[in-house]
């Protein structure tokens, strides 16, 4: 079952650089000596640790809790995608709706219709993203994804 996941370390953070009151600030979630900066995972039985999304980034869709790691890392399993950036967006029936930018590998080609059918036999189908954009990600000059709602949302609009 999905938790948040806590740390205690001697070395841990008090605050934020910025601290208490600062622009966007979200305080670090604490359970007495234990630190959470937002990320959720999954113990296995051997007590291992899977990271598998980050507070804020899941999205509830029909009621069920998606977590877009989740999908991108099934979409990075076929061999023709290079990247994929999976995200939600407002959907009237929904509440919101999975959408996934996906990056093919060199020479591939891609189609919303396999990727829908390739990623049913990956994950469930209520996670099986309904629109679909297939093109380059954005990127940082370092090369990091750019995960800006409106940025994804326009792309995906856009190829629709």
């Amino acid at each position: 079952m999905p938790g948040r996941v806590y740390v205690e370390s001697p070395t841990l953070m008090i605050d934020y650089h910025r601290g208490p009151g600062s622009e966007n600030e979200t305080p670090p979630l604490r359970q007495g000596a234990a630190l959470s900066v937002g990320d959720w995972g999954v113990l296995a039985a051997d007590g291992a640790l899977s990271l598998i999304g980050r507070e804020g980034g899941m999205i509830i869709t029909g009621g069920m809790n998606v977590y877009p790691e989740e999908i991108e890392a099934a979409l990075r399993t076929l061999p023709q995608v290079r990247e994929a950036v999976v995200f939600g967006v407002p959907d009237r029936t929904w509440g919101m709706a999975i959408a996934a930018l996906v990056e093919p590998s060199a020479g591939a080609a891609l189609d919303a219709g396999t990727l829908g059918r390739e990623l049913r036999e990956r994950v469930a189908g209520f996670k099986v993203p309904k629109l679909w954009a297939i093109g380059a990600i954005p990127r940082t000059p370092s090369e990091k994804v750019i995960r800006d709602p409106a940025v994804l949302t326009q792309l995906v609009r856009g190829a629709s």
